[in-house]
């Protein structure tokens, strides 16, 4: 589906670590998740984006929810990205 931050009904925003604060890390985190037929995400990998980053990337990505895709009327699984931008 490509990336999905437009489709959901809740992102979370990811907290800037202060590990990434204190050396000024910024840039894009892009996080690849599959949504369930609920819009909850069943499971998040990080893909690219800066080391100190990633882990708040991810855990905001696994608690954020979407707007259940349907084909023919029928809740369906999903494939996405969301991606996070961090500006030191």
């Amino acid at each position: 589906m490509g990336v999905l931050n437009g489709k959901a009904l809740n992102l979370v925003v990811p907290k800037y670590p202060a590990s990434a604060q204190f050396v000024k890390a910024g840039g894009d985190v892009t996080v690849q998740i599959m949504i369930d037929p609920r819009g909850c995400v069943d499971w998040a990998k990080v893909v690219s984006g800066n080391h100190l980053l990633r882990r708040s990337s991810l855990r905001a990505a696994r608690q954020s929810t979407f707007l259940p895709t349907t084909l023919s009327n029928n809740p369906i699984w999903v494939y996405g990205v969301i991606v996070y931008k961090y500006h030191p």
